[in-house]
This record gives C-alpha cells, sequence and structure tokens, in this order.
C-alpha cells in the first residue's frame, strides 16, 4: 500500500507542471551559477598569467574572450529557451496563479545584470590587452635599444679589437727589429771582443818569440843565466811555446841543473809529440850523464819522427861507440855523413875508428 502511495506522489510530481517548472527553473540557476563561477575562475586566472608573461598573453586573452563570449552566448540560448519554455506553459501557470510576468522580470533583469558585468568584464580585458600591447610595445622599443647599444658595444669592441691588433703588431715589429739590432750588436761585440783577445793573443805570442829569440842570442853569448830569464819569461808570455821549453831545458842544461833541464824537454814533447829536436836533446842530456842505454833510446826516437837530422845519427853513433857497439856507431856516423858530407864531427869519429880500431 505504501509502495503504491509513493508510486502516486511521483506521478502527481512528474504530471504538475509548476513543480516541474520549479525543478527546471532550479536546474537552470544552478547552471547558470555554476556557469558564471566557472567564467570568474577564468578571468581571475587569465589576469593571474596576464600579470607573469609578455608574450604570450596577447593569444591568451583572445582566446579566453571567445570561450567568454561562447558562454554568454550559451548563456542567453537558455535564457530565451525558458522563457519560450516559460510562454508555452503560461495558460498552465495562470490556473496555478504563478507570477510569471515576475519571473520574466527577474530572468531579464537577472539577464541585463549578467550582461552589464559581462560588458565590464570584457572592457576590463580590452584594457589589460591594451595595457599589455602597450607593454609589449615598450619591451619592443626597449628591446631596439637594447639591441643597438649591444650593436654599438660590439662595434666598440671591435674597434678596440683592431687597433689592440694594430699595436700588437706594431710591438712585434719593434720587438723583432730589436731582437735583431741586438744580434747585430751582439754579434759586432763578440767579434770584436774576439779580434781584440786574437790581437791581444798574437801580440802576446809576438813578445813571447822575441824574448825567446833573445834568450837565445844570451845563449850563445854563453851568458845561461840571462838565456834562462829570458827562456822563462818566454814561456810566461805563451805556456804553449815549443821552443821555449827546449831552450829553457839547453840552458839549464849548461847550468848542470840537470833534473829541471829534462822535466822542460818532456814538456816540450807533450806540447809536440813529433818534436824531435826534444827527443835528441834529451839522449844528448843522459849521454852527459854517462847513461847511454837511454841516450841511444832517445836518439833512435828523434829520428824516428825525423830521420834527415845528421846531428841526432852523430849523437847516436857516439853512444854506440861507448857502449861498444862499433859496427851500429860506424853505421850511424855514416848515414850522417850522407846527409851532411860535410860534417866534421862524424867524419872525425869514422877517422878515430879507423886508426884504433877496437
Amino acid at each position: 500500500m505504501a509502495k503504491e502511495k509513493e508510486e502516486e506522489v511521483k506521478k502527481i510530481e512528474t504530471e504538475d507542471p509548476q513543480h516541474q517548472f520549479q525543478k527546471n527553473f532550479l536546474s537552470s540557476q544552478k547552471e547558470l551559477r555554476d556557469s558564471l563561477m566557472m567564467i570568474g575562475d577564468e578571468l581571475h586566472a587569465l589576469l593571474a598569467q596576464s600579470k607573469s608573461t609578455s608574450e604570450k598573453t596577447h593569444e591568451i586573452l583572445q582566446e579566453k574572450e571567445e570561450s567568454l563570449l561562447e558562454a554568454l552566448s550559451s548563456l542567453k540560448e537558455g535564457l530565451t529557451q525558458l522563457i519560450e519554455e516559460e510562454k508555452s506553459q503560461a495558460s498552465a501557470f495562470k490556473e496555478l496563479g504563478f507570477p510569471l510576468v515576475e519571473l520574466k522580470d527577474s530572468f531579464e533583469r537577472f539577464g541585463d545584470k549578467l550582461s552589464e558585468a559581462a560588458k565590464e568584464e570584457r572592457e576590463r580585458m580590452e584594457e589589460l590587452l591594451e595595457k599589455v600591447t602597450e607593454l609589449s610595445e615598450r619591451e619592443g622599443r626597449v628591446e631596439e635599444r637594447m639591441e643597438d647599444q649591444l650593436n654599438s658595444t660590439l662595434k666598440l669592441i671591435e674597434n678596440f679589437l683592431a687597433l689592440e691588433k694594430e699595436q700588437n703588431e706594431k710591438i712585434e715589429e719593434i720587438s723583432r727589429n730589436f731582437i735583431q739590432s741586438h744580434r747585430e750588436i751582439t754579434t759586432f761585440l763578440e767579434e770584436e771582443r774576439k779580434r781584440r783577445e786574437e790581437e791581444k793573443e798574437k801580440e802576446r805570442k809576438r813578445a813571447a818569440r822575441e824574448e825567446n829569440d833573445r834568450g837565445v842570442a844570451h845563449y850563445y853569448r854563453r851568458n845561461f843565466k840571462a838565456a834562462r830569464r829570458s827562456f822563462e819569461e818566454s814561456i810566461s808570455l805563451d805556456p804553449e811555446l815549443v821552443e821555449g821549453y827546449n831552450n829553457l831545458a839547453l840552458a839549464l842544461t849548461e847550468l848542470n841543473q840537470m833534473e829541471e833541464a829534462r822535466e822542460n824537454f818532456k814538456k816540450a814533447i807533450e806540447l809536440k809529440p813529433d818534436f824531435s829536436e826534444a827527443y835528441n836533446n834529451l839522449g844528448l842530456l843522459h849521454y852527459r850523464g854517462k847513461d847511454y842505454g837511454v841516450a841511444v833510446e832517445y836518439f833512435q826516437e828523434a829520428l824516428k819522427r825525423s830521420d834527415s837530422i845528421a846531428e841526432a845519427y852523430v849523437n847516436l853513433g857516439n853512444a854506440q861507440y861507448q857502449l861498444e857497439r862499433f859496427e851500429d856507431a860506424t853505421q850511424s856516423w855514416e848515414k850522417a855523413l850522407e846527409i851532411d858530407p860535410g860534417n866534421e864531427e862524424a867524419k872525425r869519429a869514422l877517422n878515430l875508428l879507423k886508426t884504433n880500431p877496437k
């Protein structure tokens, strides 16, 4: 029974025009509020986005403007549909005494207010769009000025770099010229230094030879002490003067300073290993000391380096004679005469050996 009453109530509610209109009106009102709230949220979101961007604002406003216009159009269509439904059901509501005229006026006023609000919002959006456009133009001008300034700065930097490059090239050229000049001056000074040293060396050696010649003159005058001083001075001026050491040794031999004489002969040989005269003089030194065997060795060494010295053959023959090597002595003296046929000492030695054969 309860179920039948419930179905009857639902049937009455379905068939009751006033109840149905109220239901439709409330539903439309809710949809309208939801649409307005959604539009308001979108406008607020749009306003927030317009403050955070400058390049995409124009496009966003255009898109939202179209959305707003579509929403307003839909709202007007809904109102028009409600009014049409009102007209179609006017007769039914007259019996019920429903204030349709007031409701219509209310809807119209509501629609006017909504249109006015939408108009004001659109004007605000247009004003905002103008400001955004102006801001974009300002930004464009600022960008142009910045670009001009940047181009000017880049041009200034290019000029500076070109000037710096030119200066660096000039500095490098000056540096190269300076280095070249420095090298030429250094080369000239080095050559001049060498030239002066060579001249000084030549002068020193010339003075050494002059002093050696002076010592030779003292030696032949048998002034052996003066000769020694001159020879010592000569090798002091030129430590590589071989003749000076040899002549000093000869003077020391005459002064009976045999050990010093031997050292100077050896010094001469050390400086000039092929100096046969020094070997011959060393042989004479040992001959005077009656060391005939060593003397023979030095005479032979002298002849190895120069076999055309008649004096060395004479000295070798004398040492061989003292060693009673008479045949060797004869050959040595004869060799001396082959080199120097007028050698009197070799002749005397041979004559002596013939008259007093051993």
